[in-house]
């Protein structure tokens, strides 16, 4: 009876050990520039942003452009997104992998919101439009950019399967095999 309890603990402890290092995430370069330009792009995008805003601020009227909390809001919880799913992508969790797609994905979206409606304000008849115009458009690609390349790494292949979210990653050992490519039943 002894003995087979130390053969079962026994089992029952090098499982437990194989399920902790198939859950371990290696450190990658793409994971971790991923996390570095999620930071970054928060950072980047609020900056570009509140420029903006000031500039056709300061050219079209003081009351053309409001810089409440309320016209921000999207902005700082994306930015959140961002840094936390930035921090997460750095200490290789893959929770920071999905907060990091979030604040991407909603960032470009809330960054055309925001620049759609300073377009709007430009008055084409004003002396300096075609050069806040052109600032604008300077500005707005800069952030718009670093939110696609953020995406992109976010979607590489060996990003995801690094940080456990394609499907690959999921058919090796666990419920179905022991090890990779083995069989948990015979009829399977």
């Amino acid at each position: 009876m002894a003995r087979s309890n130390r053969r079962t603990s026994a089992r029952s402890a090098e499982r437990a050990e194989r399920m902790k290092e198939a859950r371990r995430i290696e450190p990658s370069r793409a994971g971790t520039a991923a996390g570095i330009l999620s930071i970054v792009c928060a950072v980047g995008s609020f900056y570009a942003i509140l420029v903006c805003t000031l500039l056709v601020r300061r050219t079209f009227g003081a009351f053309a452009v409001t810089t409440t909390t309320e016209f921000f809001l999207l902005n700082y919880i994306t930015g959140g997104c961002l840094v936390i799913g930035g921090i997460g992508l750095l200490v290789r969790k893959t929770w920071g992998w999905w907060m990091a797609l979030l604040g991407a994905s909603v960032g470009l979206l809330d960054l055309a919101r925001l620049f759609r409606g300073l377009f709007a304000i430009v008055n084409p008849d004003h002396p300096e439009a075609a050069a806040t115009t052109a600032t604008l458009i300077r500005f707005v690609s800069g952030p718009a950019a670093l939110y696609i390349v953020v995406l992109v790494v976010l979607a590489r292949s060996d990003v995801r399967e690094n940080f456990r979210i394609s499907s690959a990653s999921r058919t090796r050992g666990g419920r179905r095999g022991e090890e990779e490519g083995g069989d948990a039943r015979p009829g399977d």
